[in-house]
C-alpha cells in the first residue's frame, strides 16, 4: 500500500509540485490510521515502515506522531491511548506509556531539546512527559490545537485565549487572547520576538514577552501560519490562497492562489514556502 505524498512546494510562482528535503515531514492518512515520517514511507493501518527499512508498529491504529527537532526520536500513539517513543537509527523502543487516554486530536510536539514530549488527550488536555523515561510531569487543561514549543516555553490554547507554559514550572505565565473567537493555530517567530494566532475570524501578532497586538486582521476562515525566516512577515492560509502579511505594518505583501485546500501546515525554508496537506484515502 503506498500511502498518499501530501506536501507540495509553493515558491513564489508556484510551478509545479516538488518533493521537500527528507527532512520535511510528510504526513499521510489511511482509514483510521495516521501515518507520518520523515522521509518517503509505506504505511499500514497499525503502523509505517521508512523506505529504508525501519519499521515502527502498534497492535491498534496510529493517529498522531511527532520527530523530535534532532530528527533522533520519534514519537507514536494509538487510537487506544498507547504513546511509544523511538530511536530513529537503531529502530529501538526508548519508552512506552500504556495508557495515556484516546488522543483528541493528531496533535503532539517535541520540545526544542528534545527532552519533552506534549500530547493533547482525551477531555480537553495536554500531557507534558519526559521523553526517556516517559514519566508524565503535568497535565494542563487545553483545546485541541496542537501543542507550541518555543525554547523554555510551551504555547497551548484554552477557547479564545493562548498562554506560555513555564517547562520547568508546569506553571502559566504570559496570556493572550482574541475577543470571543477560539483559537485554530499558534506559530512563533524565528527569533522569538513574536507569537503570532489565527482565530475563526481574525490574525494577530504579539510580543511573546506579552503586551498589545502589534498586528490585527479580520480574515474569513484563516489556517495555518508561520513567520518567514527574518521573523518580518507572516504567511497565512485561508480556504484560497496564502498571504503574507508584513509583521510591523500589517501591510499585505503578496498573495499566493493554490488550488489545494485544506492546508494543514505552512513552513518556511531557505526563502522557500512549503505547504502540508492531508489526503484521505479509504481504499
Amino acid at each position: 500500500m503506498s500511502a498518499t505524498r501530501s506536501a507540495c512546494l509553493l515558491a513564489a510562482t508556484l510551478v509545479g509540485c516538488a518533493t521537500p528535503d527528507a527532512d520535511v515531514p510528510l504526513v499521510s492518512q489511511r482509514s483510521s490510521a495516521a501515518v507520518a515520517a520523515t522521509g518517503p514511507h509505506v504505511s499500514g493501518p497499525k503502523g509505517f515502515r521508512m523506505l529504508g527499512g525501519r519499521e515502527f508498529s502498534h497492535a491498534a491504529d496510529i493517529n498522531a506522531m511527532a520527530v523530535s527537532p534532532d530528527g533522533r526520536h520519534l514519537a507514536t500513539s494509538t487510537v487506544a491511548g498507547e504513546l511509544a517513543v523511538w530511536d530513529v537509527a537503531s529502530k529501538a523502543l526508548l519508552s512506552k506509556v500504556p495508557a495515556l487516554g484516546a488522543l483528541a486530536g493528531q496533535s503532539m510536539a517535541f520540545s526544542a531539546a528534545g527532552d519533552r514530549l506534549a500530547i493533547n488527550v482525551k477531555g480537553f488536555k495536554t500531557v507534558v512527559l519526559e521523553v526517556l523515561s516517559g514519566k508524565v510531569l503535568f497535565t494542563i487543561p487545553s483545546s485541541n490545537t496542537p501543542p507550541t514549543f518555543f525554547e523554555s516555553q510551551l504555547w497551548l490554547t484554552e477557547k479564545n485565549e493562548l498562554f506560555a507554559i513555564d517547562l520547568a514550572s508546569g506553571r502559566r505565565t504570559t496570556t493572550l487572547s482574541f475577543d470571543k473567537s477560539p483559537v485554530k493555530s499558534v506559530a512563533v517567530s524565528t527569533d522569538g520576538k513574536w507569537i503570532g494566532a489565527a482565530s475563526f475570524e481574525e490574525v494577530k501578532v504579539w510580543p511573546r514577552a506579552g503586551g498589545a497586538a502589534v498586528l490585527s486582521r479580520k480574515e474569513k476562515h484563516p489556517g495555518a501560519l508561520t513567520f518567514t525566516e527574518d521573523s518580518k512577515e507572516l504567511a497565512l492560509a485561508n480556504s484560497e490562497k496564502i498571504l503574507v502579511l508584513q509583521v510591523a505594518t500589517g501591510q499585505l505583501d503578496r498573495e499566493i492562489f493554490t488550488s489545494h485546500h485544506g492546508l494543514q501546515r505552512l513552513l518556511v525554508r531557505d526563502q522557500q514556502l512549503f505547504s502540508l496537506r492531508v489526503e484521505y484515502d479509504n481504499t
